[in-house]
């Protein structure tokens, strides 16, 4: 029920010159007072949540439990479930994927080797040349250095004459007295 107990409490605030004056705080049923001189002067206990100027009971939902606070919904899925409106349903993970930890997104991930591609799980191809890398963003994989990426193949960089593979190690800069022209490399 969401009438008011009986139950009053008393703050006491600091006023000027050191006055104190006394407040009165009506506490609802399933809340216990803080004594403390701002806010309501009042928590709801654990399992509910302030709903106006009363404690309403969190509704926990099957395969659901109580979060550590009162805020949103006021509770979490077990792991395997997600929230969906006001139930946990189970999380359907593809062939080749697992449970992730993440509360967002579609609740799996896919192992080393594998990207997602909508409700699956897809192998990832390696060109010749080329290793894996997190499937997050892009392909999967990344050429070996002394290869860049053209189309779904690493192709060798060819280095011309007085250069060396930059950073990245797909392409390449010319070395020192030496300007880049077209595809070569010619004295300043």
């Amino acid at each position: 029920s969401s009438r008011r107990r009986h139950t009053r409490s008393s703050v006491e605030s600091r006023g000027l010159g050191d006055v104190y004056k006394r407040q009165v705080v009506e506490i609802p049923v399933n809340a216990y007072p803080t004594h403390r001189s701002y806010g309501r002067g009042w928590k709801c206990n654990r399992g509910y949540r302030v709903d106006g100027d009363t404690c309403t009971e969190i509704i926990v939902p099957e395969n659901g439990y109580l979060a550590p606070d009162a805020r949103d919904t006021g509770w979490r899925c077990d792991r395997g479930y997600q929230h969906s409106e006001n139930s946990c349903v189970a999380i359907q993970v593809p062939e080749h994927g697992y449970l992730s930890e993440r509360e967002y997104g579609p609740g799996w991930k896919c192992e080393r080797g594998y990207r997602a591609s909508e409700d699956a799980c897809i192998a990832i191809v390696l060109p010749e040349h080329s290793y894996l890398v997190d499937p997050l963003y892009g392909k999967g994989w990344k050429c070996a250095r002394g290869y860049k990426a053209v189309k779904d193949a690493c192709e060798q960089v060819v280095l011309p004459e007085n250069s060396y593979l930059d950073s990245n190690g797909d392409g390449w800069i010319c070395g020192a007295g030496f300007r880049k022209r077209y595809d070569t490399c010619v004295a300043r």
